[in-house]
């Protein structure tokens, strides 16, 4: 499932996504995309604004055939997570969670490690 090194280096942030999304499709965790943000609309009471997600919170999202929460932040090769996503990682692995980020790479690595390819 690991792709060559060279391409991956190449591989936008979304295409590892992609990529991680299709990984985890074939292996034993079921898992979805999170989304963390906020919009702005208006009501009848006037502006209002509406975040949504937890700040921090990994890309995707979900649970192992065992029961455990996993999650993993896609980011780009030699990309890092943000302070706030450090803590959410570091906090779910106390826990005993399934947790990482990187690249698809890096997924398929925290997969094998867990047992659930």
């Amino acid at each position: 499932m690991k792709i060559n090194e060279d391409l991956n280096k190449h591989l936008s942030e979304a295409q590892q996504l992609q990529r991680c999304m299709s990984i985890l499709n074939t292996c034993k965790v079921n898992a979805w995309r999170n989304n963390t943000g906020m919009t702005k609309y208006e009501s009848n009471r006037g502006p209002r604004v509406v975040r949504y997600g937890h700040k921090g919170s990994s890309d995707i999202i979900g649970y192992t055939h065992d029961g455990r929460f996993f999650g993993f932040e896609v980011k780009k090769q030699n990309k890092k997570p943000t302070q706030l996503q450090k803590n959410f990682i570091e906090n779910a692995q106390d826990y005993g969670c399934v947790i990482g980020y990187g690249t698809a790479n890096d997924l398929v690595d925290l997969l094998n490690s867990n047992d659930l390819l």
